[in-house]
């Protein structure tokens, strides 16, 4: 019997990196962080993100209209549905 050890690694980017990966400018990505709108995390002092958190965060911001085939967002005429009333806290 052969028992197999796998290890997942996990992949973590800087700032840097990750305005390369998601197509976002440093300044934004700062605004993300100063607002708390962007999953990170500090290692002595240093900003860092890990990719899985990321591409989660991404896949729920993502549209439902988006087509991941072509990497477009299709058109919806919901000029005919009934609009949802606001929420207010």
């Amino acid at each position: 019997m052969e028992i197999k050890n796998t290890v997942e690694v996990e992949t973590y980017m800087t700032i840097n990196g990750l305005s390369e990966y998601i197509k976002l400018a440093t300044g934004t990505i700062y605004n993300k962080i100063a607002r708390n709108e962007i999953p990170y995390f500090k290692i002595g002092g240093a900003v860092r993100f890990k990719k899985s958190e990321i591409d989660n965060w991404v896949k729920v911001l993502r549209p439902k209209n988006f087509n991941q085939e072509n990497k477009q967002m299709s058109i919806v005429d919901d000029s005919n549905q009934p609009k949802e009333k606001e929420c207010k806290y």
